[in-house]
């Protein structure tokens, strides 16, 4: 018996519910991400589903889940956190970075 079912899943690549965003991270880190049930949501369609979500923390752990390229990942950082903005948005960078070397890692030989 599954732990979660494939439909919860699907729900926390969605955005749950029509927003206007007021304040956010990663907005004021000049990403447009919106935030779903637990995650960022990583795409312009967040009211129909994204393939990558992630969560990024205030220390640099960065836990991200990639549908398209069949991968997950979990860096931990320990970094300064005098300013957590900029922490939340190299843990970003970051992970922006490492995605495509990770599909490439995964991706099944020709």
């Amino acid at each position: 018996m599954p732990y979660a079912s494939a439909a919860l899943f699907d729900a926390q690549s969605r955005e749950p519910h029509d927003v206007v965003i007021g304040n956010s991270p990663m907005v004021d880190g000049g990403r447009t991400y919106h935030h779903g049930l637990t995650a960022w949501l990583e795409c312009d369609t967040p009211s129909s589903g994204c393939a990558v979500v992630s969560s990024p923390g205030a220390f640099g752990f960065t836990p991200w889940v990639d549908r398209d390229g069949g991968s997950y990942a979990i860096p931990g950082m320990q970094l300064e956190a005098t300013n957590e903005e900029r922490v939340g948005a190299f843990s970003v960078e970051l992970e922006q970075q490492l995605r495509p070397e990770l599909r490439a890692a995964v991706a099944p030989a020709p």
